[in-house]
């Protein structure tokens, strides 16, 4: 086997791990259209672009195959462990990153990663759902203000102060179905939504049509990405959400 063929199947393999496990990871973490509008695509491009490239270079440059066969099975050992570890710390950024709540909070959503959860808020949780991070992916819930007038001041402090809002304060979680007559009642038209992008018109119509349910009986409210927002298509009856329209609810259309 010459130098190249070694590095080109050596890569083959690489390719089909890697996309196989950042695949798996991705399919769980960060359902659509998370992977988009958080950013997914550019963090897995990178890590799967450096494990891929890295065994096959390292194999171009080593490859022997005049070497006795242990000396190359310890060089291929060593190799491997090297890319394992590469996928390894992959993994480990997709899940530091990874959404672990889409999160009600008055008139929008917002998508709470793993790391924008601090440890002594998450010690706070009462709970016991909340009091661990989801793993097997995001799950949606509300937060509700507290009564107590210094908890809600410290909240204000500590958004003002660009320390992380109500949503990333677990201890203030509520299940969704607890207010889910309230994102109903919260949603907006969806005939505003056309009004102030009409070339995107065709875009909340497909989706409205995916959703199975007539227009009159959706609105929509924000839901706030990393990268970007969307509109999230909800059921005005019972708060249900029923899915995105790939439209910027914030601007209009120029």
């Amino acid at each position: 086997m010459t130098r190249l063929k070694a590095a080109s199947v050596h890569f083959s393999l690489s390719a089909v791990i890697a996309l196989l496990a950042m695949g798996g990871a991705i399919l769980i973490w960060y359902p659509p259209p998370l992977f988009d509008i958080m950013g997914g695509g550019q963090i897995t491009a990178i890590l799967v672009a450096v494990d891929v490239t890295l065994g096959p270079v390292i194999t171009l440059v080593i490859f022997n195959p005049k070497k006795p066969r242990r000396e190359l099975f310890t060089d291929y050992t060593v190799v491997g462990l090297v890319q394992i570890a590469a996928l390894v710390y992959g993994l480990d950024v997709l899940s530091v990153a990874r959404p672990a709540y889409v999160v009600f909070v008055k008139e929008r959503f917002s998508v709470v990663r793993v790391s924008d959860i601090e440890p002594a808020e998450l010690a706070k949780v009462t709970k016991e759902e909340f009091k661990s991070l989801p793993w097997l992916g995001p799950k949606t819930v509300a937060a509700v203000m507290p009564e107590n007038r210094e908890e809600r001041n410290r909240i204000l402090f500590s958004a003002v102060g660009g320390a992380g809002d109500i949503e990333t304060m677990p201890q203030h979680y509520v299940a969704y179905r607890e207010r889910a007559m309230d994102v109903g009642r919260a949603a907006r038209p969806l005939s505003e939504l056309k009004q102030s992008h009409p070339d995107r018109a065709g875009d909340v119509q497909s989706a409205v049509e995916k959703s199975g349910i007539k227009e009159e009986a959706l609105g929509y409210l924000p839901i706030v990405g990393k990268r970007r927002d969307l509109a999230v298509l909800i059921d005005k009856s019972s708060g249900d959400i029923k899915g995105y329209a790939d439209v910027d609810p914030w601007e209009k259309s120029r």
